[in-house]
């Protein structure tokens, strides 16, 4: 009986961060306040969240959080609508990815929210989650956010001259204007904030604006007029105050832009707004495990990795703050640390209700005090990030882009707008001076209009630049014949005349001028713990370090490279691998590089030939031990989504290990002495693959074909050499119903010299189930595997997803020169198949023939 593993892999999916950047609606959740006293006619006794109640062993596996805030009574004030500054009147039921929310608005059209302080991560994630226990799980992890936290932001925001709404925290309970269409919102525990957006001219607080706009509405005004600008200076103390009380999520729909006219030009300053998740704690196995593999960082007295802490920002930084220069960065720091004492940190974490105040106000301002104490090393660090890489688009107007490489280390950057006679205005839009040991690329894109790009020169750039132009013709003069490093990205149809020097991509293909505002990726690199068991190959552990480096237009990244150790307990073994991937090394083709030594590797042999006997039931009588060392180089390219195409050269050196009371030293397949000797072969291959599927993980209808050609030489014996082909195809078939059949064929063929462990081998699950693997032996090969699969949607609190049952049939044999068989194979069984959640997809097995049975375990992954 043998036990068979094998995977699949296609598309990483953590879901752990579907807490915080799943877009899926929210769907309406009942909640779970609960009033445990009336005090008087303005006030009751409340607990926020009694669900949050847990024993040792939840708050050991799954956090101990602010679970303690939630579930202590708290005296807090009753509103009606009515009266609620000055009285108000709901308009619109809404709820985000977590939080159910009631718009109001006054008399003057003026707009408030009620936003209810429990909230469901569980009803953010994808359909096929809910109702099981990850729902459950997610939404008991609410508990991570101190319930009243909100309330604590202003005092310390004003105090630095960051805007902020003023929220308030009341019960409301049933009440006339809450019946029929408003239904749902009554007796529960709400945030009540002012709702920035329009005008608010008389808010101080919000900037005193009548023009209060989204982010996206932002992004559409500063592309479509250049004398239309972001706040950078206040953008980024804003960004520098989000790290210091710990509000880690702030992508772009946590803000607000107060238009504000001076000068001829509209200055949009940020309002930061939703500050219900300060002070978040990911503590807890599970919830510090997840936080490994994903940006969250629980708040503390320090942040331990300010790039990837401020993740969901990441683009939004690079864009609104990309004229910002490290002095400035450093001095808004200053400023917030001295505008800021340690008395008033104080003062505002007394706002929060004091029977909470008790539990975890003090520690709060230890940890704010100490992050104040630090934020000049927060910006330091976090500008070192976002300035190393910096994109600077321009707008649908006419621009002149000035740059100035001044010497070995500088370089100065202007943009103007251009008149309608093409002069530029006396005064730049954008203006920063660029040191190389800061920035090591800068990206200009001319967007749209009639654009100019200038470069003066004497010396060679320091910085890469790229000059990215419009679709409509752009001009590109240089003083400089020197090989620059600034490429120009643009179609033929512009003025290079003067370009002397300035290296070019021409394409007429439109995405030569595309801007990409959330291009930016992380670079990532890290350690990642290994096991596998098979009973082929017993017990292994072991660990990779991956590093994954991005690129400019390149997908999924620029390279990536993974080393990996694996030690075998049972046997004292250990193997070492080495890949490499290069996106676009050459033209359109990826690069790839692999190595691979195994110290001891195991593969069966029971001889050569289709009617070898299986002579013993121990196993390790017909175990053939080597050492091994494989590296490869090579190219490949996917084409029209289902074509890929692969090019190699290898090379390889195999030695046979002379173990005693085993088959192969018992009967040697050519003279034994040179068996054991080490052998060492170069050669190249190609691989043609197809596949084109209805589903990843459970296909039911398409088709995959393999194809594979290579040359083998040993380079020891020059006339040795053997061309080997191969081919397999799986065919998936929809039946009535939820039946559906797969048939997998495939064949082998090689002609020419070769060692007894280069013929092609037949058995184990890939090939012939129900046989162990690499049963037989020969120079050609041929198999057939049918499956008749029964695939049902289902739903439980265990899991979501997709389960069902298969039957098996295959059949196999081998041909070698010598022997006469008409003998075909076969093995048949059963099995059953399991998808959860959709994410991946577990086929288990078991197969029987005339002489063993194996068990069989293939898994599908979305990685």
């Amino acid at each position: 009986m043998t036990f068979h593993l094998s995977f699949n892999k296609y598309v990483n999916s953590i879901f752990f961060g579907c807490m915080v950047f799943l877009t899926t609606p929210c769907k309406l959740f009942p909640q779970s306040t609960l009033v445990t006293d009336t005090i008087d006619d303005q006030h009751v006794k409340i607990i926020a969240g009694p669900q949050y109640q847990s024993k040792p062993f939840k708050e050991w596996l799954f956090g101990k959080h602010y679970r303690r805030e939630w579930i202590t009574p708290v005296k807090v004030k009753i509103a009606y609508l009515d009266t609620l500054a000055g009285g108000l009147s709901p308009y619109q039921r809404g709820g985000g990815r977590q939080t159910k929310t009631l718009r109001l608005w006054d008399e003057n059209k003026k707009e408030y929210v009620l936003r209810s302080i429990d909230k469901t991560f569980g009803g953010a994630l994808p359909e096929i989650f809910l109702n099981s226990f990850v729902e459950k799980m997610f939404d008991d992890q609410v508990s991570i956010a101190h319930p009243y936290a909100a309330i604590t932001i202003p005092p310390m925001a004003e105090a630095a001259s960051i805007y902020h709404t003023k929220p308030a925290i009341y019960y409301i309970p049933r009440q006339k204007v809450l019946k029929e269409e408003y239904a749902g919102y009554e007796n529960q525990l709400f945030l009540f904030e002012q709702r920035p957006d329009e005008n608010w001219e008389e808010a101080e607080n919000l900037g005193s604006s009548k023009n209060i706009i989204g982010t996206d509405k932002l992004f559409e005004n500063l592309f479509e007029r250049n004398d239309r600008r972001p706040d950078q200076e206040l953008f980024v103390k804003s960004r520098l105050f989000d790290m210091f009380i710990g509000d880690w999520g702030r992508h772009e729909d946590q803000w607000r832009w107060a238009g504000i006219d001076t000068g001829g030009k509209r200055i949009y300053k940020p309002i930061p707004r939703d500050r219900d998740q300060v002070y978040t704690l990911f503590d807890g196995v599970l919830p510090s495990l997840a936080t490994m593999m994903s940006h969250q960082q629980t708040f503390d007295y320090t942040i331990k990795n300010v790039s990837s802490y401020n993740f969901p920002a990441r683009n939004l930084d690079r864009l609104v703050a990309n004229e910002m220069t490290a002095d400035i960065w450093l001095q808004k720091a200053k400023e917030i640390q001295e505008s800021i004492p340690d008395d008033l940190i104080e003062k505002a974490i007394q706002q929060l209700p004091p029977e909470v105040f008790l539990i975890s106000g003090p520690e709060i301002i230890a940890k704010l005090k100490s992050r104040k104490s630090q934020l000049q090393n927060f910006a330091r660090d976090y500008y070192a990030v976002i300035s190393r890489e910096v994109d600077i688009p321009g707008s649908l107007q006419n621009e002149l882009f000035k740059i100035h490489v001044l010497d070995e280390q500088f370089v100065d950057l202007a943009i103007f707008s251009l008149d309608e006679n093409n002069e530029a205005l006396d005064s730049p839009f954008y203006k920063r001076r660029f040191n190389a040991r800061e920035t090591k690329e800068i990206r200009l894109y001319g967007i749209s209009g009639n654009d100019r790009f200038e470069i003066n020169a004497n010396r060679k750039s320091p910085v890469l630049i790229r000059l990215v132009g419009g679709p409509e013709e752009d001009t590109y003069n240089s003083s400089s014949q020197a090989n620059q490093r600034i490429w120009i990205y643009d179609n033929e149809y512009n003025d290079f005349t003067n370009s002397g020097g300035l290296k070019k991509q021409l394409s007429d293909n439109v995405f030569v001028h595309q801007y990409r505002y959330d291009q930016y990726k992380y670079n990532k690199k890290g350690l990642m713990p290994l096991f596998f068991y098979s009973t082929e190959d017993r017990i292994y552990a072991g660990i990779a370090y991956t590093i994954i480096n991005q690129s400019w237009r390149k997908y999924p990244y620029g390279t990536k490279h993974r080393l990996a150790y694996h030690y075998s307990f049972s046997e004292g073994s250990y193997s070492a691998n080495y890949q490499s991937h290069f996106i676009n090394l050459l033209g359109k083709w990826n690069g790839n590089i692999g190595f691979n030594y195994d110290n001891i590797r195991w593969t069966n042999y029971y001889g050569i030939g289709n009617e070898t006997l299986l002579t013993t039931d121990e196993r390790d009588f017909h175990r053939m031990r080597t050492r091994e060392l494989f590296a490869r180089a090579g190219i490949e390219r996917l084409l029209a989504f289902y074509h890929h195409f692969d090019f190699a050269l290898f090379y390889q050196s195999i030695k046979i290990l002379p173990d005693q009371d085993r088959f192969l030293t018992d009967h040697p397949p050519f003279n034994k002495s040179l068996v054991f000797d080490r052998k060492h072969f170069g050669g190249l291959s190609f691989q043609y693959r197809y596949s084109r599927l209805n589903h990843p993980l459970l296909p039911t209808k398409g088709t995959e074909w393999v194809m594979g050609l290579s040359y083998t030489r040993n380079l020891e014996q020059t006339d040795s050499a053997f061309t080997r082909y191969t081919t397999a195809i799986n065919y998936y078939i929809p039946l009535s119903g939820s039946f559906s059949l797969r048939i997998r064929a495939g064949a082998a063929s090689l002609n020419g010299e070769t060692e007894f462990y280069q013929l092609n081998m037949l058995g184990g699950s890939e090939t012939l189930r129900g046989f162990r693997r690499s049963r037989f032996y020969g120079k050609m090969m041929a198999f057939n595997q049918n499956e008749l699969h029964f695939i049902k949607d289902v739903r439980s609190r265990i899991f979501n997803g997709k389960a069902g049952f298969m039957a098996l049939l295959d059949a196999g044999r081998v041909w070698h020169p010598g022997e006469t068989s008409s003998v075909w194979h076969t093995g048949y069984g059963a099995g059953i198949i399991l998808s959860p959640f959709n994410k991946f997809s577990i086929f288990v097995s078991y197969a029987f023939s005339k002489e063993d049975g194996d068990f069989g375990l293939r898994a599908n992954f979305i990685f």
